[in-house]
């Protein structure tokens, strides 16, 4: 055994000295640069260029075996002028030696210093097409016969102090990257294989860094060059993005203080693909620690037109924080906290045409949350359509977030149940709301809006609001005004109140106001007219004396006072006031209701009159008001309550003209104590010309008749 180790060690030091012999005879004896023309003969067989070697080549022997070729160039194309295609000041390739003897080229490093390659475009055709030179036929089949395919083997590759230009000279665009150093290597048990026989490229465990402004690790293997398929993962621990693209003289400008880009990592556990398509999988990017997008999925069909869908998640992050690093809308966003705490998550798919997201769920530092479908196509005259869905919210807490200030109305805490559903579709200049739903608290909002255009504003409508308290919003004196089936339909335009014009036709179903019986109130005010004169045989105070008129509207006003005094109401009391129906003119904020009607069981009204729209909000409006209730004389009915309602919307004041309900009383007590009245000149006549009563005289009925109908002319009957 120990003869066997003895003679197997004496062996191994042989070969080693042989080859070590071996190496410095090919040092001394070999000068390399004898392989000048072979190696410029077999650039010129790939390429098809001209390959110049001004230096010397020299043999390296540290680390690994290998060469450094000095000073050399490839030509351009002959089209493209007497400029070289690439220029470089040395490049070192070390090779494995013992591969050699079998014909494999095993490079254990290539490294390039001073590159300058010029990459042009003109007439459509590009400077990096080789196009080999044409040779005899038999030569080439003889050439064939003895090519060995080539197989490389490779741990590391760099390219130092290098420069790149591109000139597109069609579209007259130039662009220089100077200084690049990049940097590869592999990790222990990884390494660059390539095989053309098998048509493989196998990069395994690779590092790579690029002037310090990008530096990754990946796995990438490439099958079937002539129609490749891929693979692999890649994590980039650093990408100073802005830094980047200012090198390359990218959107510089457009990117001027936005730190966002600053330092962006990239993670994928899985990719693959082909050249038309690419499917990543469970990707991960993070931009400077402020956002970080994930996604589990994610594929790019047609690369030529790329067709990318997938899904997206922004866990929660700081939207106001990355809009600043943006540098977007600082000043629209001051002090609107709703931003600081934003999630976001959907389905998408894009085209260069569209795009689109479904299913999408979003969340506004937990006091807004939805849903929404939404589609973006035509970007150079934006167009967009979807849903949207918004959960119960709170008002109160959502506006002042966003800088703004919640309406103020009677019953705060209505806005602390806010909820919308509705389809849109619009452009930049106008926006269409479809199927809307939408809940304030117990009232509910159906219909459509279209706003046709936002500057001007022109806006139509056809909506329709179901249980709404009008008291909900506005102090009336304790009474609930409850409306039912609130429908509106009309156009509208206008930026401001004052410049506002519009058509409004509105309906509702059924009002009732709660905290007054309106019926009880009118029969308190028939019996106090009704007794005005009663039991009075002295027909000039019954018609002319106005003091027991004045008393019964005295009367009247105390009693309409009481119901009307702010305060705490029995809402148990109630009248159905009926179906409101009318129209709205709006003129440069001038609101002109008419063809106004109120028709209930207890009472009709109608009106005319303007409200302006302005800071002002001057109200002059007239209402004419009869009453219907049972169990009074047709007669009653017959008169006609004038209401006015004057000074502004926030503080409106309601004043009846008791004067024509003064002369209307006049001549409800004539009517009412006609007969009355008639017997009353009767008996005075008779009373004159004969006081006994012995002769009646029918000439004295006639008289009578003709007395009373001649005051009821007098008094308007």
């Amino acid at each position: 055994m120990k003869k066997y180790f003895k003679y197997s060690l004496l062996v191994i030091l042989g070969i080693i000295t042989l080859i070590a012999v071996a190496i410095i005879v090919l040092l001394t004896v070999v000068d390399p640069n004898r392989f000048k023309p072979l190696i410029t003969k077999a650039a010129y067989q790939a390429t098809g260029r001209q390959l110049i070697i001004n230096g010397n080549i020299a043999w390296k022997i540290y680390p690994n075996l290998g060469i450094t070729i000095k000073q050399a160039s490839l030509s351009n194309p002959v089209n493209f002028g007497a400029t070289n295609f690439l220029t470089l000041n040395s490049v070192d390739v070390s090779v494995e030696l013992l591969p050699l003897l079998s014909k494999h080229i095993v490079v254990k490093s290539f490294l390039i210093d001073g590159l300058n390659l010029s990459l042009i475009k003109k007439n459509g055709i590009n400077n990096w097409n080789f196009e080999l030179p044409t040779a005899n036929p038999e030569e080439n089949k003889e050439n064939m016969d003895e090519e060995e395919s080539l197989h490389l083997a490779m741990s590391s590759f760099g390219v130092t102090h290098s420069n790149f230009t591109y000139n597109d000279m069609d579209l007259q665009h130039k662009y220089f990257v100077p200084n690049v150093n990049l940097m590869v290597t592999t990790g222990f048990g990884g390494g660059i294989n390539f095989d053309q026989h098998s048509q493989n490229l196998d990069l395994a465990k690779v590092e790579l860094n690029y002037n310090d402004l990008i530096v990754s690790k990946f796995n990438l293997k490439i099958k079937n060059f002539s129609n490749p398929e891929y693979k692999g993962n890649i994590e980039v621990n650093k990408l100073k993005l802005n830094t980047l693209l200012d090198s390359l003289n990218i959107g510089v400008v457009e990117r001027k203080s936005k730190p966002l880009f600053n330092n962006v990592t990239v993670r994928s556990k899985d990719f693959n693909g082909d050249k038309n398509n690419v499917a990543i999988n469970d990707l991960l990017i993070s931009l400077s620690d402020i956002v970080t997008a994930k996604s589990n999925s994610l594929k790019i069909k047609n690369l030529a037109q790329p067709n990318i869908m997938g899904d997206i998640n922004l866990p929660k992050f700081n939207l106001n924080k990355v809009l600043d690093f943006l540098s977007i809308s600082n000043d629209t966003r001051k002090d609107k906290p709703l931003l600081n705490n934003f999630t976001f998550s959907s389905k998408f798919n894009f085209t260069p045409t569209q795009l689109s997201f479904k299913d999408a769920k979003f969340n506004l530092n937990d006091l807004l949350s939805g849903t929404t479908n939404l589609q973006l196509y035509n970007f150079k005259a934006l167009k967009y359509n979807g849903v949207i869905n918004l959960p119960t919210f709170s008002l109160n807490l959502v506006m002042p977030q966003l800088g703004m200030e919640a309406p103020v109305i009677n019953n705060q805490r209505l806005l602390d149940k806010v909820a919308l559903n509705t389809k849109f579709a619009g452009t930049l200049y106008d926006l269409s709301l479809t199927q809307l739903y939408a809940k304030l608290a117990n009232s509910t909002i159906v219909g459509n809006i279209a706003i046709n255009s936002f500057k001007p504003l022109a806006f139509n409508e056809n909506v329709q609001i179901d249980n709404i308290d009008i008291a909900d919003f506005s102090d009336i004196n304790g009474f609930r005004v409850m409306l039912n089936n609130l429908q509106l339909k009309g156009v509208g335009s206008g930026l401001t109140l004052s410049s506002l014009t519009a058509k409004q036709n509105l309906q509702i179903d059924n009002v009732t106001v709660l905290g007054v019986n309106l019926d009880r109130l009118v029969l308190q005010l028939y019996n106090i007219i009704n007794n005005a004169g009663s039991n009075n045989n002295d027909v000039i105070k019954i018609i002319l004396n106005s003091s027991q008129v004045l008393q019964a509207i005295n009367s009247m006003k105390t009693e309409v006072a009481k119901v009307i005094k702010p305060g705490v109401k029995d809402l148990n009391q109630k009248t159905n006031l009926g179906k409101f129906s009318g129209v709205c003119a709006i003129s440069n904020g001038m609101l002109k209701p008419s063809a106004f009607k109120l028709n209930g069981p207890t009472a009709v009204l109608n009106g005319v009159g303007t409200v302006k729209l302005t800071k002002v909000t001057a109200i002059n409006y007239m209402i004419n008001a009869t009453v219907l209730t049972n169990g009074i004389n047709p007669i009653f009915k017959q008169l006609v309550f004038p209401v006015t309602v004057h000074d502004s919307i926030d503080n409106p004041k309601a004043d009846f003209n008791w004067g024509s309900i003064q002369q209307q009383l006049i001549k409800y007590s004539f009517t009412t104590n006609k007969s009355q009245i008639q017997n009353i000149i009767k008996d005075q006549i008779n009373n004159r010309i004969d006081p006994q009563h012995k002769n009646p005289n029918k000439a004295v009925d006639d008289v009578s008749k003709g007395i009373t109908n001649a005051l009821g002319k007098l008094l308007g009957q």
